[in-house]
């Protein structure tokens, strides 16, 4: 599998049989110059020669906005397909609901490709035991007393940190960001989620 940067996409000839969209949501206003040319830029490699196959994720509203620039063959995940989550995500030890979509993702991708594998539970959670996930992604770095530290530091934009937050639910957290403002809205941050306390910002 090869991950494409929205600043790659369109000078692609051609595109993979399988496409997946995890998310869309503004970024890299900067360099795109606007929203929507983001998100055509962004959503272009779904038309590309070669692509069969788009696998998105249905919970997200600006894809289902936008389902017309997905072209002519687009699989929903979402919790209302049979192989959303399940046990075998549970193996692959990472927190957050957005990691259930993700790993549900993933497998939808396997099986467009046609791994036979991808439909057996107990192969996807054999498969799944002992999974480290990528450094800087909602890592564990330990626990001192009652504060564990958590690596998220790849979350470089304002969608995958809110993720990040409203994985620890109503736990309370000391938010540490940095680097490049990209001129988006970050106020998202303010209440990750319904009854959740404002992160504690330093």
């Amino acid at each position: 599998m090869i991950e494409t940067s929205s600043y790659q996409i369109p000078d692609l000839t051609a595109g993979p049989p399988v496409v997946a969209v995890t998310s869309l949501s503004p970024d890299h206003l900067d360099w795109h110059g606007s929203l929507e040319r983001y998100y055509v830029d962004k959503l272009s490699l779904c038309t590309k020669p070669g692509v069969g196959t788009v696998i998105a994720d249905g919970s997200n509203a600006a894809l289902r906005q936008h389902e017309a620039a997905l072209g002519p063959a687009v699989t929903w995940v979402d919790a209302d397909n049979p192989g959303f989550g399940g046990p075998w995500v549970g193996a692959l030890g990472l927190p957050g609901e957005h990691n259930v979509r993700n790993a549900s993702i993933a497998r939808a991708v396997l099986d467009a490709l046609g791994v036979e594998q991808a439909r057996d539970e107990a192969q996807m959670t054999a498969a799944a035991q002992g999974f480290a996930g990528l450094p800087s992604r909602c890592r564990s770095l330990g626990q001192i007393g009652l504060v564990e530290f958590v690596d998220d530091s790849l979350s470089t934009n304002v969608l995958p940190a809110q993720a990040a937050l409203e994985a620890y639910g109503d736990r309370p957290v000391a938010l540490l960001v940095g680097g490049h403002d990209r001129g988006l809205n970050y106020s998202l941050w303010a209440r990750p989620s319904p009854g959740a306390p404002s992160p504690l910002w330093s």
